[in-house]
């Protein structure tokens, strides 16, 4: 395959270093972790609230989330 089409080589290395898309991990909750991600980045660029406040608001939200499962 690669004689043919030698540019794959390429994505070999690509693919070895690749991660999951979130919504392959948080499955039929993606709405809401990406909701979540969401609404605190834009709470945090308008000031609303302070980067370090957010990212610990944040984790909590994505842990009550992640504990009824991500099915």
């Amino acid at each position: 395959m690669l004689a043919q089409a030698p540019y794959l080589a390429t994505f070999s290395g690509i693919l070895a270093k690749a991660t999951p898309r979130p919504a392959t991990q948080t499955r039929r909750k993606y709405a809401q972790v990406s909701k979540a991600i969401y609404n605190t980045s834009f709470n945090v660029l308008r000031r609303d609230s302070d980067g370090a406040g957010a990212v610990q608001t944040l984790q909590a939200r994505l842990e009550r989330i992640r504990a009824r499962g991500w099915r």
